[in-house]
């Protein structure tokens, strides 16, 4: 993820992320693969007086089976309005994610610089 500072969980305790924890401004998110070290991040971050953290609730694990994997609505509710919409969004976000990951990707590259167009003449 463009702009992210990636720590192991064990890297955690060391003095530099200890300090990015306690001089951050920005929102943290804490994220692991099952959830369960990403919520003893936050403490540890509470602890340091940084209230302005999160936990991915199941890690990524259970973002993939939410997010990478299409839903199919249940046919007997399929006049469910929320349910369909609730379908589509889930099979859309990969497709968002990536122009996400684009947008960010073009917004963080070095400007190019542009050809000067020689002087005079027709």
């Amino acid at each position: 993820m463009p702009g992210a500072v990636n720590y192991k969980f064990d890297e955690l305790f060391q003095q530099v992320a200890t300090n990015f924890i306690k001089n951050t401004y920005k929102t943290i998110v804490f994220v692991d693969d099952d959830g369960s070290n990403s919520q003893k991040a936050v403490l540890y971050a509470l602890r340091h007086s940084n209230y302005n953290t999160l936990a991915l609730r199941g890690g990524i694990n259970a973002f993939d089976k939410t997010f990478n994997v299409p839903a199919k609505p249940d046919l007997a509710g399929f006049l469910n309005i929320s349910a369909n919409a609730e379908n589509d969004f889930i099979k859309s976000v990969p497709e968002k994610f990536k122009l996400l990951r684009e947008k960010f990707a073009l917004l963080s590259a070095p400007p190019q610089a542009k050809a000067r167009k020689s002087t005079g003449g027709c």
